[in-house]
This record gives structure tokens, C-alpha cells and sequence, in this order.
């Protein structure tokens, strides 16, 4: 029981979560269903409107929460908040 014990001190701490928690729109954007221009456009976020990310990023769209759901918008009329 005791190198169980001693075990769990030697783990590494978690990492601190250092991702930004908003996006801000650089110009005006679709908020879509899916990342891809393919996806449903759901409303459109003005330049300088913020919105809460949430779920997965891709290489060319950020994870966003709107009215409640995962939705995304693109990387380039967009930016994360540091």
C-alpha cells in the first residue's frame, strides 16, 4: 500500500489549461452547424462580437457555444482572446 501511496506524489500535475476562452470576430462571419462551408448557417457574428468557444477546433474553424450548442465559425474572420 505504501508504493501506491508514494506512487501517486511522483505524477505530474496537470497542465493549466492556457487556451483562450473566447474567439472575437475580425469581420463579419457565419456562425455554421459543422466546420466546413457546407455546414448550416446558423446566425451571423458581427465584427468585434465575441463568442464562448466549446467542443474541438479544426485546422480552419473554431469550436463555438451558441444559443446553447456546439456551432463553429471560421478561422479566417476570427481570432481567439488571449
Amino acid at each position: 500500500m505504501s508504493a501506491v501511496a508514494a506512487g501517486d506524489a511522483d505524477e505530474p500535475e496537470d497542465a493549466p489549461d492556457n487556451e483562450p476562452g473566447t474567439i472575437i470576430a475580425t469581420g463579419d462571419v457565419y456562425i455554421r452547424s459543422l466546420p466546413s462551408t457546407s455546414g448550416a448557417k446558423c446566425a451571423v457574428l458581427h465584427k468585434g462580437e465575441r463568442l464562448e468557444r466549446a467542443g474541438e477546433d479544426t485546422a480552419n474553424w473554431y469550436g463555438v457555444l451558441y444559443n446553447g450548442k456546439q456551432r463553429y465559425v471560421s478561422r479566417k474572420y476570427a481570432k481567439a482572446e488571449e
